[in-house]
C-alpha cells in the first residue's frame, strides 16, 4: 500500500515516518476507492449493508450521503458537484485506513469528471444492472419508491447507459446483471468483487 502525502500530494512511502518528497509528518494511504452503482430498487443498498459489516470497508449509502450534499450540489441536480462531494467524504475514510464503498445512483463518466479521483489508487465501478421489464416490476412493487415510480424512465435510461459505460484504466466498471439474481447471489457477487480489490489494494 503506498502513501499519499497530505501536504505535497506526492506518494511513495514516508521514510521515518515523514514524507520523502518535503518532510511532511503526515501521509494519507493510498487506497482504492469502491463505487457500487446502478438504478432504484438494483440492490445498491442490500450490498452497502453487506459490505458495512466487513473489516478493512467503509460504506456509505447514497440516500444518506445525498442530504449533506444537497447543500452543494443543488438537490444533485449538478452531478459532478454531488460527486465532489462525495469524493471529499471518501479521502476522509482512507485517512483513517479504510476502503471507503459508495453505493449511491450515479455514472462513471460522473465520477470521473472529477480531478480528486487522482487521489485514490483507481475508482473501481460495480454496476448493479438487470433487464428493462425487471427493473420496471421492481420498483413499481418497491414500498415508498413513488418518486422512482413516477421517474422510471429516467431509472431504465441509466440502467440501458450503465450496460454500455466503458472506465479508463486504472480506473474499472464491472457489470453484475442481478435480473435473476435473489438478494444473497447480488450480495455474494459483490462482496467476492470488493475482496478482490482489497487484495490488491
Amino acid at each position: 500500500m503506498a502513501l499519499t502525502c497530505v501536504v505535497c500530494g506526492n506518494y511513495g512511502g514516508p521514510v521515518d515516518g515523514r514524507c520523502r518528497h518535503c518532510g511532511a509528518a503526515s501521509a494519507r494511504p493510498f487506497l482504492p476507492l469502491l463505487i457500487v452503482t446502478g438504478a432504484a430498487a438494483s440492490g445498491k443498498s442490500t450490498v452497502c449493508h453487506a459490505l458495512a459489516l466487513r473489516p478493512s470497508f467503509f460504506a456509505l449509502d447514497g440516500d444518506v450521503v445525498a442530504s449533506g450534499a444537497a447543500a452543494v450540489a443543488d438537490g444533485r441536480t449538478d452531478y459532478v458537484a454531488f460527486w465532489r462531494y462525495v469524493l471529499d467524504l471518501a479521502g476522509a475514510v482512507v485517512e483513517n485506513g479504510l476502503i471507503p464503498v459508495i453505493c449511491c445512483v450515479g455514472l462513471p463518466s460522473q465520477v470521473l469528471a472529477n480531478a480528486e479521483c487522482a487521489s485514490f489508487d483507481g475508482v473501481h465501478f460495480l454496476g448493479l444492472v438487470c433487464s428493462e421489464d425487471e427493473l420496471v416490476r421492481r420498483i413499481v412493487q418497491r414500498r415508498g419508491a413513488e418518486s422512482a415510480v413516477r421517474r422510471v424512465d429516467r431509472h431504465v435510461a441509466l440502467n440501458d447507459t450503465l450496460k454500455n459505460a466503458e472506465v479508463p484504466p486504472p480506473h474499472s466498471l464491472t457489470i453484475v446483471d442481478t435480473t435473476s439474481l435473489k438478494p444473497g447471489e447480488t450480495v455474494a457477487r459483490a462482496t467476492a468483487w470488493a475482496d478482490g480489490l482489497l487484495t490488491q489494494a
